[in-house]
């Protein structure tokens, strides 16, 4: 024990004097690099604060998110384009009052021809002479004057369906074989349907499904 003693008061002893002889120079050192020394390890300290502040405050940048449709409301945007294009399909032949009604299946009473009667069509009011248009690109397949309804044009057009304007003042405008567009004028509107004359200047317009006749899509004319 005695031995340990005095080795560890020589050791203390040797640090001692190492101090003692180093400390001049660390003070020569101090002198001449201390400032420069100091602001080093200042600047230094300063970066790692910095580092570490911005590695905790910064938030990744998310994008916001867009607005979509709810799926309903895409929905009712695409069926009212759909309907859009499916109105189009099909274009008003004149604008004026329904005066005889589509009725195929019932009775209705004729003025003219003092009888009940069904009526596959339907008629439009418009003064003499109002230019008559075909209701969708075709091709004339009929003009000629029906022996009750007058003046008569028949159209067909694609997908199996066909148009028939009656009552015309004349079937001279187009001629059979004549590819006609869709609003383009094929007579005018006239007196000419004999079954029909209590009514006076009309259309009459019907419309046929692979030669069935169906609801005119235009009965709201």
């Amino acid at each position: 024990m005695k031995n340990i003693g005095e080795k560890m008061r020589r050791l203390a002893q040797a640090v001692r004097a190492a101090a003692n002889a180093l400390r001049p120079r660390l003070r020569a050192f101090w002198d001449r690099f201390g400032y420069v020394t100091s602001m080093v390890a200042l600047l230094a300290l300063i970066g790692v604060a910095a580092t570490i502040y911005r590695g905790r405050t910064a938030a990744p940048t998310v994008p916001a998110p867009t607005a979509t449709p709810e799926p309903a409301l895409a929905s009712s945007l695409n069926l009212g384009a759909e309907a859009e294009e499916e109105e189009a399909a099909f274009l008003p032949p004149l604008t004026g009052e329904v005066v005889g009604e589509y009725r195929p299946d019932a009775l209705v009473w004729s003025d003219t021809l003092q009888l009940w009667q069904t009526h596959a069509a339907i008629d439009i009011a418009a003064p003499l002479g109002t230019a008559v248009a075909a209701c969708a690109d075709g091709t004339v397949t009929h003009a000629y004057r029906d022996p009750l309804l007058g003046y008569t044009v028949r159209i067909e057009h694609k997908d199996g369906y066909e148009s028939l304007y009656a009552c015309l003042q004349s079937a001279e405008m187009v001629a059979v074989g004549q590819s006609v567009r869709m609003g383009e004028t094929i007579g005018a509107v006239g007196e000419s349907a004999d079954a029909e004359a209590g009514l006076g200047a009309h259309l009459h317009f019907a419309f046929f499904l692979d030669g069935e006749d169906v609801r005119p899509p235009l009965e709201e004319a």
